[in-house]
């Protein structure tokens, strides 16, 4: 991140430690960070870390009246499961006590599991919540946008809570991918806190905050903003394709695509043909719960990724979709901006 702009970075490579390009014997606590592009221990739990970091950052742009961006995507939660123990407890005292609204036949690995899955999110909690009393105490949260969302959905799913959907991280049902995003700008003129309809994705926070800040977006941009929608002056898209491969544009699709239709109260799935002509009716309606493959005329996909190999053998071909991989880090990166 030291070497697309930002001023102020500490990071460590990948999604999660024990993975390879970490440093050794890096275990979530006391860990080995890059600092700017340097190795350095850093005391403490790796989201405590973290924040601890970008607020000492933040508070000296405040002495500098500098106006700021800050990037802060934690690697928890995330595996391996590896949590402070005072957050163990208290997690697992609360599980306890609410036994009897769990599913009855947990495995003991399954339920202490999940205890630490959401004990890194109890932390988490904390760590937001010293954030937005900093800028509250402060006197910066009304001039300052915090945005909070996800990467995808739950792990754990079913097993214990899914909200009442379908599927969990890496599926193409709402489980896999329907996650929170929230805009919070008491002096934006957002208008009143609400939901707002419609679909979005991480690719419209560019031309969102370009036009927020009063700058022009990239020419090449394939988010739409969210300004308009929170403002009520136009509403968001209700119609998204999604391809499996690197292609950018329709007329270059070359493998089957799905789309979402969502309609008044339901949900409607349709699968489109490989000449991308995502036109054509589906021809069946589903529940927001109960998510089932709807087909055109042309071909289906599947709806569970781990039967893309059997449907491209059927369909004649010798090899699944190409996927591409795209390397993470974790980190907080922070850089100075000009007046927005």
């Amino acid at each position: 991140p030291q070497d697309r702009g930002f001023d102020e970075t500490l990071w460590f490579p990948s999604s999660h430690i024990t993975s390879v390009p970490d440093h050794w014997e890096n275990s979530y606590f006391d860990d080995v960070y890059s600092h700017n592009g340097e190795r350095k221990r850093f005391e403490g739990y790796c989201t405590e870390v973290f924040f601890d970091a970008a607020l000492d950052w933040v508070d000296v742009q405040k002495q500098q009246k500098n106006q700021f961006f800050l990037f802060l995507p934690t690697n928890a939660p995330h595996a391996p499961l590896f949590v402070p123990q005072a957050d163990y407890d208290a997690v697992e005292a609360h599980f306890t006590e609410n036994e009897d609204q769990l599913p009855p036949d947990l495995w003991p690995d399954t339920r202490s599991r999940i205890i630490r899955f959401l004990a890194m999110i109890y932390n988490l909690d904390r760590q937001i919540g010293r954030l937005r009393d900093y800028l509250d105490e402060q006197d910066l949260a009304r001039d300052t946008l915090v945005i909070f969302m996800t990467d995808n959905g739950s792990t754990f799913d079913q097993v214990y809570y899914n909200a009442g959907m379908r599927g969990n991280k890496t599926t193409l049902w709402e489980g896999g991918h329907r996650v929170p995003c929230f805009f919070h700008w008491p002096g934006g003129g957002l208008t009143e806190p609400r939901d707002v309809d419609g679909l979005t994705e991480v690719q419209d926070l560019l031309p969102t905050l370009s036009e927020i800040c009063g700058f022009d977006a990239p020419e090449r941009c394939d988010g739409t903003a969210y300004r308009p929608s929170f403002r009520k002056t136009a509403l968001r898209p209700t119609t998204v394709c999604w391809s499996s491969t690197t292609a950018g544009c329709p007329d270059r699709w070359t493998t089957p695509h799905l789309t979402a239709r969502p309609l008044s109260g339901e949900k409607e799935r349709a699968y489109c043909g490989s000449d991308g002509d995502c036109s054509a009716q589906p021809t069946s309606t589903i529940s927001k719960r109960t998510p089932r493959r709807s087909q055109t005329s042309s071909t289906s996909i599947p709806t569970s990724p781990a039967r893309w190999k059997r449907t491209w053998e059927r369909g004649g071909k010798k090899s699944s979709p190409s996927r591409t991989r795209s390397s993470e880090s974790r980190s907080v990166a922070m850089r100075r901006t000009r007046p927005c």
